[in-house]
């Protein structure tokens, strides 16, 4: 009997039927997901994380105030859309990039206020650079949430230090190393 790789780590014989590949495939995919339950449970704090951002900040402002929630080199981009429909939240747009946030890319992205900003590890800039870019877009309060706290930690207390007008109170954290900060500019007289 000839046998074939299905591409997933699994192999079917040519006489399977789809379903028995299609078996074999969705058990291959959960005993990964078995090795490595720790992903799940990631992918949840992460949506934890975005909903009390999103209730923080619609606790004191309406829906239709919010800037855009942008989503900077994260894998899994549909988590902050799920959050937005559960919470009913249809009006929030959100954005999703790869690269980092030039002025050509904003506009090209009608991009010009953020109330949510998540910063995953996928990124082709450095935290710094990704902060700067974010400066023009921030409103009087921003939620800034780092999927990987402690590969951004020091840029980010360094941006603070170079600006005093703008503060940062942790919001929430999780034992898996994310972090969220509203980040308040000082009013511009």
């Amino acid at each position: 009997m000839m046998q074939t790789s299905t591409g997933v780590g699994t192999t079917a014989r040519k006489t399977d039927s789809l379903p028995a590949q299609l078996a074999d495939l969705l058990q291959t995919l959960f005993v990964r997901r078995e090795r490595d339950p720790g992903q799940a449970s990631r992918a949840e704090t992460i949506k934890s994380l975005q909903r009390e951002a999103l209730r923080y900040l619609t606790s004191w402002q309406r829906s239709s105030d919010l800037g855009d929630c942008l989503e900077l080199g994260v894998d899994d981009r549909r988590s902050m859309t799920h959050v937005l429909r559960e919470l009913r939240l249809d009006d929030v747009r959100v954005v999703s990039l790869d690269s980092a946030l030039t002025p050509a890319l904003r506009q090209k992205r009608w991009l010009r206020s953020v109330s949510v900003v998540r910063i995953g590890r996928d990124l082709d800039a450095s935290t710094a650079d990704v902060l700067r870019s974010l400066e023009p877009l921030m409103l009087e309060e921003t939620v800034l949430l780092f999927d990987h706290w402690e590969e951004n930690a020091g840029a980010f207390n360094a941006w603070l230090g170079a600006h005093p007008g703008i503060t940062a109170r942790r919001l929430s954290s999780d034992a898996t190393h994310a972090q969220s900060f509203v980040v308040t500019r000082a009013p511009t007289v």
